[in-house]
This record gives structure tokens, C-alpha cells and sequence, in this order.
């Protein structure tokens, strides 16, 4: 095995990672793990011209394999996630909890667009109800000129009526 003091490359799809041992056996059920274990009868993957060992499998998501192994929680900026994505790779790996909390991600991201959208729909209801409110209120208040304009023509003829009626 190609490790310097428990410290060991891996070319990820073109792309290099370090890590541990430690790390990559903390999932001790995981493909990751039996990939390195002395004790498995499975063999270490081929490595590349450097000595890096070889996983062909996507870089984007790798780096989120290796956090939950340090960590067991998943690292990562939510804008854009590609949850399915990450859910095959984690299944590929065979770390099953990673890919549970994957799915409850999803589905809370899921549940948050949903809510987005039922907030989206009804901000524009209460806008459009605003706006027909306004118009009524604007007929309301043409109507009403109207009608004032109406009695200012009746008080002018009547007085225009009156002041003749008083010349004679």
C-alpha cells in the first residue's frame, strides 16, 4: 500500500485527494473501507503513474465521501446540490448512512422549494388582490367625483335659475 505515515493519495476521476487510513477505514462496513483493509480478501485498487490509487468515480462528489468519513455529517453548501448524485456515490461506497442523510436532505430541500413556491404563488394572489382593490376603490372614487360633479352642475343652474329669478 502506497502510505506514508497512514497518509494515502487517491487520483479521484483525474483529480488528487489525501487522506488517512484512519479516514477511509472509519466506515469499517464500507467499500472505502474493505478497499484498505490488510484483512480483506478484496485487493487495493490499481494505482496510476504516480502511485495514487485510481477510483473511477466523480471528484465533485468524492470530497463529500471523504467529510463524512472524518466526520460523519455531510460538509457542504446546499445551493445547487446534486443530491442524486451524491446519493449514487454514497451508495457506491457502501456508506449507508451517509446516503440516508442524503435522502433526508433532499426531501428537506424538496419540502423547502415546495414552500417556496406555495409562498411564491401566494405573495402573487395578494398582489393581484391588491390591484383589484385599488381599481375598486379608484371606480368607487370616480363614481363619487361623478356624483359630485352632478351637484355642482345642479347647484350652478340653480343659482344661475335663482339670479334670474331675483333680477326680475
Amino acid at each position: 500500500m502506497s502510505t506514508n505515515n497512514n497518509m494515502i493519495r487517491l487520483n479521484v476521476g483525474g483529480v488528487v485527494f489525501m487522506t488517512s487510513l484512519p479516514t477511509l477505514q472509519s466506515c469499517p462496513s464500507s467499500r472505502l473501507s474493505l478497499m484498505f483493509s490488510p484483512s480483506a480478501p478484496n485487493q487495493l485498487p490499481p494505482s496510476d503513474s504516480t502511485g495514487a490509487f485510481f477510483l473511477d468515480s466523480s471528484p465533485a462528489m468524492f470530497g463529500y465521501v471523504l467529510d463524512w468519513c472524518r466526520y460523519k455529517q455531510l460538509v457542504l453548501n446546499r445551493d445547487n446540490m446534486d443530491w442524486s448524485g451524491l446519493e449514487v456515490v454514497a451508495d457506491n461506497f457502501g456508506l449507508e448512512d451517509m446516503k440516508q442523510e442524503v435522502k433526508k436532505r433532499r426531501n428537506q430541500d424538496v419540502e423547502k422549494e415546495r414552500q417556496q413556491k406555495r409562498e411564491k404563488v401566494l405573495k402573487k394572489e395578494r398582489m393581484r388582490e391588491e390591484k383589484r382593490d385599488k381599481e375598486e376603490r379608484h371606480l368607487e372614487m370616480m363614481e363619487n367625483l361623478d356624483q359630485m360633479n352632478q351637484l355642482l352642475d345642479q347647484i350652478r343652474s340653480d343659482q344661475a335659475i335663482l339670479g334670474l329669478a331675483s333680477l326680475d
